[in-house]
């Protein structure tokens, strides 16, 4: 199942590289060849006076796992930046493992990303 929504305009904001999105996947397990993409959520910027847009796919059924990565490859298409949470240590390699065992292409590639657990580890205090 898919979502998409406009974001109210208090949330319009500006990144440095556009167009820009950001991207959590949640799955089933850890392991890419038996996880299941369950929920992915990319909320895309377009530009600094667009007003975001949030694009949920859900799984329904096993074969949307497929569906999904199809869909979200089409809508990375013109991204230049991905911003992430732990994106770097866990939903970009996953993605990738998930688009070369489908034999798709990999829409991640030559994208830059920006891991916002990275950034603030060093404030962590661990």
């Amino acid at each position: 199942m898919k979502k998409e929504q406009f974001l109210p305009d208090v949330h319009r904001f500006y990144v440095p590289e556009m167009p820009a999105a950001v991207l959590d996947i949640l799955t089933s397990t850890r392991y890419y060849r038996t996880s299941l993409l369950t929920e992915v959520r990319l909320i895309t910027i377009s530009g600094e006076n667009e007003a975001p847009r949030e694009t949920v796919w859900t799984l329904e059924k096993e074969s949307d796992d497929f569906d999904i990565l199809v869909e979200l490859a089409g809508a990375l298409r013109d991204v230049r930046l991905i911003i992430t949470f732990n994106g770097t240590g866990f939903d970009i390699p996953h993605l990738t493992k998930k688009y070369a065992a489908y034999r798709l292409p990999n829409p991640l590639e030559g994208k830059h990303f920006l891991d916002l657990l990275r950034l603030y580890e060093p404030f962590s205090g661990k």
